[in-house]
């Protein structure tokens, strides 16, 4: 008798967590479903005020950002969430400070040097596109990603379904307001755009390095263990290095297509792309 009770307790207690579950779900899936819904309020607006050319930046400069995303990311996202449920892991909290840490000495050092190869690259194969601001800005989003692609990394670990749509659904709604306000009010063109989302990353990044610190969950740190450095950077390397062979499959034709000298039909080809990245997510 005893035993059925423990059983049916049991059957009980998983079906209270198969509940949690799905009700999480449904909140990591909030944030893609309101982006979507936005995009197909805001492409309309975007295809009005921004120009063919403008749109050509765009997907350049999204290929640029695909490019040094491994190496700003350092696969320290996969690096934390793998020590978080190692048992020999006794403070967690560390574990992401760590990480947000080594992130943000390396980025600025990648970021330095990101943006001298990239006008080196620039000058010598004539690039067509200006190299300022917009490298510059997708630099400097690269640097704000991290904080908000470890929160809600940590969102999920902690089954925190309402901080995580709350935080994926804002930097949506932020990078909607202002790219529409640069683009529309200001005319700023490929610019607003870009300058749209790096405003969106860093009030997100301010966001949570507010919640991080009043939580004591994250403490700013410039020094390293050079044994959790060497263990981090073995971890890490074949997976930066896996994330350049997916390169070419989704970003190399926008730098061939450069090169056709052809910006106007560059720009409707980045348009195209956007609409079936749209249809993906719908998907």
């Amino acid at each position: 008798m005893n035993k059925i009770k423990i059983e049916s307790l049991l059957t009980l207690v998983n079906k209270k967590k198969i509940a949690q579950n799905f009700g999480n779900a449904f909140f990591y899936m909030g944030g893609t479903v309101v982006q979507f819904l936005i995009s197909i309020f805001t492409l309309p607006i975007y295809s009005r005020y921004l120009s063919p050319v403008d749109f050509a930046i765009l997907g350049y400069y999204t290929a640029i950002n695909a490019f040094f995303f491994p190496l700003f990311d350092l696969s320290m996202s996969s690096y934390y969430l793998a020590n978080y449920y190692s048992p020999r892991t006794t403070n967690k909290n560390e574990e992401l400070s760590y990480a947000v840490n080594i992130l943000n000495v390396s980025n600025i050092l990648i970021g330095v040097i990101g943006f001298f190869v990239v006008a080196a690259y620039f000058k010598t194969f004539d690039v067509q596109f200006p190299l300022y601001p917009y490298a510059i800005i997708v630099l400097l989003y690269l640097f704000f990603n991290k904080y908000r692609t470890l929160y809600l990394i940590d969102a999920r670990i902690q089954k925190k379904g309402l901080y995580y749509f709350l935080v994926s659904a804002s930097a949506v709604v932020f990078n909607a307001t202002f790219s529409i306000f640069f683009v529309v009010e200001l005319k700023a063109g490929a610019a607003g755009r870009l300058g749209g989302q790096l405003v969106s990353q860093f009030l997100i990044a301010g966001i949570v390095l507010f919640v991080w610190l009043r939580s004591k969950r994250f403490s700013f740190r410039l020094t390293f263990n050079r044994t959790k450095l060497a263990d981090s950077f073995r971890f890490a390397w074949p997976l930066v290095l896996a994330g350049y062979s997916y390169y070419p499959i989704g970003n190399i034709d926008k730098i061939f297509l450069e090169r056709l000298h052809n910006l106007n039909e560059f720009g409707f080809y980045n348009v195209g792309l956007i609409v079936s990245s749209y249809v993906g997510v719908f998907f």
